[in-house]
């Protein structure tokens, strides 16, 4: 193997490596970022996504990449493809495509140089990030609570419920003492009756 051919090899392991780490530093759910699109320039998504898609992920392939977070790198690649070249018109995977869209048309309007737009959408996406964050604890935190609340139910139920059984249980006995009470206090009043002298 000759030099160049070591040079070479050392050259796109390291381009590799390059593309990985730019994969993974990109904002999460940015799929434009992800597959390098032009933001100014979203015509024709298909025909680019399709083409970006296939030289990077034959780059950035796991089985054929020996860095460790290339499977994660080309788990976001595959997304960023399936999000963009989605052409069918329901579900969540549209939905999240033209949001998606929309924030880029919106900061394109106001902004025409390609870094301060992507740092734009890179707020604006961890803002929204950070709030389904908020909101999934939010929830979990709720259902968390409903769940205590109903196990304390089910809990003074079944307390309620061993009370009851227990005082059927114990009904034979209240009435026996109760019987024996009774009887003791009928006694007592009758040795206790006077004669009268008439």
């Amino acid at each position: 193997m000759s030099i160049e051919q070591v040079l070479a090899r050392e050259e796109s392991a390291l381009a590799k490596d390059k593309e990985i780490g730019r994969i993974l530093q990109c904002t999460k759910n940015d799929y434009v970022a992800v597959l390098e699109l032009d933001p100014l320039d979203l015509e024709e998504l298909a025909t680019k996504v399709k083409k970006l898609y296939r030289k990077k992920s034959l780059m950035i392939h796991p089985d054929k990449v020996s860095n460790p977070e290339a499977p994660e790198a080309f788990d976001r690649l595959k997304k960023a493809e399936q999000v963009l070249s989605n052409q069918d018109k329901e579900g969540s995977v549209w939905a999240e495509k033209t949001r998606l869209l929309d924030i880029y048309k919106d900061v394109c309007s106001k902004q025409k140089d390609i870094k301060s737009i992507q740092t734009r959408v890179a707020e604006i996406l961890g803002e929204e990030i950070r709030q389904e964050e908020i909101d999934r604890l939010y929830n979990q935190r709720q259902e968390a609570q409903r769940r205590d609340e109903e196990k304390a139910q089910q809990t003074k139920r079944e307390k309620d419920m061993k009370m009851k059984h227990a005082w059927e249980d114990d009904r034979d006995t209240r009435v026996q003492s109760w019987r024996n009470y009774t009887a003791k206090v009928e006694k007592k009043k009758k040795k206790k009756t006077k004669k009268v002298l008439a």
